[in-house]
């Protein structure tokens, strides 16, 4: 049986953040096996949620993977560098139900390629500031 302990605070912090219109961004930040993801995982049931891990490998092999994980969690065949694909989905959800999309192992896109961070900001700024997307940065 799945329990949440001891995560309620977080929980509700999540939660609140999802309740607010428009464009949101998220940064969960810790140390390696505290339960950040258990608690991301735990907070998207029942939502609209693209939930994807990195790991180490090139950057074209991410993109990908994040593309397909956009196919399977929502059925919208999009395929591109990982900020063309948010973009595209700021595009799909500029109003009505809110979508969650969780970058978890967030580190690994960046070691990968070390200009994402930027491309994102300019991203944020300009094209998903306008969506109903909250954007959940995972780290260690």
């Amino acid at each position: 049986m799945d329990v949440l302990v001891d995560r309620e605070y977080e929980l509700e912090l999540l939660e609140q953040e999802y309740r607010v219109p428009g464009f949101r961004l998220v940064v969960v930040y810790g140390r390696r096996r505290v339960g950040k993801t258990y608690l991301l995982r735990w907070f998207c049931r029942g939502k609209p949620c693209v939930y994807y891990v990195a790991a180490e490998l090139p950057y074209e092999s991410l993109a990908r993977e994040f593309s397909f994980a956009v196919r399977d969690a929502i059925g919208f065949p999009v395929l591109g560098d990982i900020v063309e694909v948010l973009e595209a989905l700021a595009r799909l959800y500029r109003g009505g139900e809110k979508l969650v999309v969780v970058l978890d192992e967030f580190q690994y896109l960046v070691e990968a390629d070390s200009t994402l961070p930027s491309r994102l900001m300019r991203s944020i700024d300009t094209v998903l500031r306008e969506s109903n997307i909250m954007l959940v940065l995972c780290g260690s």
